[in-house]
């Protein structure tokens, strides 16, 4: 491995040195699973760095500290991320390897910190304030910054970024911020709540759901909705529909499994036939009862006479 570090040390004696340096730190450990994924995360950034794609190079440098928190590593990174154009980020690295390396030597110190002097006079420092809640994650320009102390202020390249600030419950807020050289540029965030989220799903898949008459889309299906009571109806051919009401929070993430069963077809209903042939022959006794004559029958007064002996079974 050392051999194949070496070939990669066209960049510079300075960048050998450490690179060699990185590579016995990485070597010097027993090879578990993390341990071996750092590595091959490691030379991979070395191989990328010496094509001169610091992008990349950066990227695996991040992924094998990540896996193995190695100090060492952080001045690699530190590197590629110079040559990337990220200044901002290239400068806290050199930082965080000052504070993480217990005894760097009086010759790396310097180097590192000739670096961090050249890097201060490109950047800025930029300050969040999050009103309402707590950042969590910061996008600069599209790109999540790892190893970030949010509560406390940043470095920046010189210019213009978007940066985009998430926090819990609440929906990511982008601003537009501008950097000056050696100055502290103040982002305030006034988070706005997220509103509610419902995640259905159900079995059978492709139920059309319903949120207060109105139809959302075919399960699985997230619906976001303000905060408040709802009416859900899931739907499916063939199954029985499912209802239900909802009273959702600000912020609530609210999943729901449902399964739909048989729909139960009215022939199967036995219990409501049962009721309807009970309805239907009271009825029949009621009109019976009303329609038939007595047997003996009042006397009919008018012209006829009167026949009392007159009887409905002698006919």
């Amino acid at each position: 491995m050392v051999q194949e570090m070496a070939r990669v040390c066209s960049a510079g004696a300075v960048w050998c040195a450490w690179l060699l340096g990185c590579t016995i730190a990485l070597t010097a450990v027993p090879a578990h699973a993390d341990e071996n994924a750092a590595r091959e995360a490691f030379l991979e950034g070395a191989r990328h760095y010496e094509a001169g794609e610091y992008e990349r190079a950066a990227d695996a440098f991040e992924r094998s500290y990540v896996e193995r928190p190695v100090a060492v590593v952080l001045f690699n990174l530190a590197q590629a991320l110079r040559f990337a154009g990220r200044p901002g980020e290239a400068l806290r690295t050199f930082r965080q390897y000052l504070s993480d390396e217990a005894d760097p030597g009086a010759a790396r110190r310097a180097a590192v910190l000739a670096a961090i002097a050249e890097l201060e006079t490109e950047t800025g420092e930029l300050r969040i304030a999050v009103e309402g809640g707590a950042a969590f994650r910061v996008e600069v320009d599209g790109r999540v910054l790892t190893r970030l102390d949010v509560t406390q202020p940043f470095p920046l390249g010189v210019g213009d970024h978007q940066v985009t600030v998430h926090a819990a419950a609440s929906e990511p807020t982008t601003q537009s911020v501008h950097i000056v050289a050696g100055q502290t540029a103040r982002m305030r965030v006034a988070l706005a709540a997220a509103g509610p989220r419902v995640w259905v799903g159900t079995d059978p898949t492709g139920a059309r759901v319903w949120v207060d008459g109105e139809e959302r889309g075919r399960s699985p299906v997230e619906v976001e909705l303000e905060a408040g009571a709802h009416d859900l109806e899931v739907t499916f051919p063939g199954r029985a529909s499912i209802a239900r009401s909802l009273d959702l929070e600000a912020g609530e993430q609210l999943r729901l499994e449902l399964t739909l069963g048989p729909e139960e077809r009215l022939r199967d209903q036995w219990w409501l036939w049962a009721a309807v042939g009970g309805v239907a022959l009271g009825a029949l006794a009621v009109i019976l009862a009303v329609t038939l004559p007595p047997d003996d029958p009042a006397p009919l007064d008018g012209t006829l006479p009167t026949v009392q002996a007159l009887h409905w079974g002698s006919f």
